[in-house]
C-alpha cells in the first residue's frame, strides 16, 4: 500500500494518515505540534496552512513538546499569531488541487 510505496521512496520508517475537512470548515485542527515530519497532499479544493516554530519550551518546562496543542494542552492560534508561546512564523500558503 501506500505506507510501503513510502517506506521504500524514504528507506525511512513512515505512516500515512489522511485527513478530510468538510467544505466551509475553516479549521480541521487545531494547533499542535507533531513528532513526526509531515508531508501535506492537497487533492481536492484548498485550505490555508500557517507552521511555526515549536513553542520555547522554557515557558512550559513539563509539557511534551511533542504533543503541544494536543489533550489539555492549548494552543491558541491568537496566541501564536501575538507570539505568547516563543513560536516565529515559518509558512503561511494556501494550497489549492
Amino acid at each position: 500500500g501506500a505506507t510501503l510505496a513510502c517506506t521504500d521512496a524514504a528507506c525511512l520508517p513512515c505512516a500515512v494518515n489522511m485527513y478530510v475537512t468538510a467544505a466551509g470548515k475553516r479549521t480541521s485542527a487545531p494547533p499542535h505540534t507533531d513528532r513526526q515530519d509531515v508531508i501535506v497532499v492537497q487533492t481536492q479544493g484548498k485550505k490555508r496552512w500557517r507552521v511555526y516554530t515549536p513553542p520555547e519550551p522554557s515557558l512550559k518546562p513539563t509539557a511534551d513538546i511533542y504533543a503541544r496543542g494536543k489533550g489539555d494542552d492549548n494552543l491558541p492560534l491568537y496566541s501564536l499569531e501575538e507570539g505568547k508561546f516563543g513560536c516565529e512564523k515559518v509558512l503561511d500558503v494556501v494550497t489549492e488541487a
